[in-house]
């Protein structure tokens, strides 16, 4: 299998699973909402995202671009009933990308220790959020700022959960272009060796 076929069946299983995620999560946050009567919002597409940018570069603007179609038709209801509302929600979704301004450092980042990697995450997570808390501050929508931070609080903690995990597994949250390069080049190397 060549390393673009291989990107393409990776990034487009991550963004199935992530689909598949997102859709369960918004049935279960709509059941969390009714019962506490609070709006929540759970989105693991977001932790997703970030781990295709890790593994494919910028190939995980596609992807991206997708999901957020898939979380707007799933907010459709709350999200087109204002359009302020759907710029914050536009703007702060789409700056997950901030993560791609890291891909020179990247590869020492992952491999830090894990307080290095939650930094990493919240650093994500609170892009995002501010950028939204900046559009509903300037803009006539009822609510404030802790109101989104409530909102977001279960999907902070699920999401570090799976970002934890994620860090766990070997060889996963690492530039994948280099590293199937690398193995290649070993296979290479020790089959040379062999037949030598």
């Amino acid at each position: 299998m060549t390393l673009k076929k291989y990107r393409i069946l990776d990034i487009l299983i991550l963004t199935v699973i992530a689909v598949i995620a997102d859709v369960l999560s918004n049935l279960a946050s709509g059941w969390i909402s009714a019962q506490w009567i609070f709006p929540m919002y759970i989105a693991p597409s977001i932790v997703f995202i970030v781990f295709i940018y890790i593994r494919w570069n910028y190939a995980g603007v596609f992807s991206h671009l997708g999901l957020l179609g898939v979380q707007m038709l799933l907010l459709r209801n709350e999200l087109f009933s204002n359009a302020w509302l759907l710029l914050a929600f536009i703007i702060g979704y789409l700056s997950i990308a901030w993560v791609l301004l890291l891909r020179p450092k990247q590869s020492n980042i992952l491999r830090s220790r894990k307080k290095t990697l939650l930094i990493y995450f919240l650093a994500t997570l609170g892009i995002m959020i501010t950028l939204e808390s900046i559009v509903l501050m300037i803009t006539p929508i009822d609510g404030t700022v802790v109101d989104l931070l409530f909102r977001h609080l279960v999907n902070f903690i699920m999401l570090l959960i799976v970002f934890m995990i994620a860090q766990r597994q070997k060889d996963f949250l690492t530039d994948m272009k280099s590293y199937l390069i690398k193995v290649e080049k070993e296979r290479n190397e020790k089959e040379k060796n062999y037949d030598g």
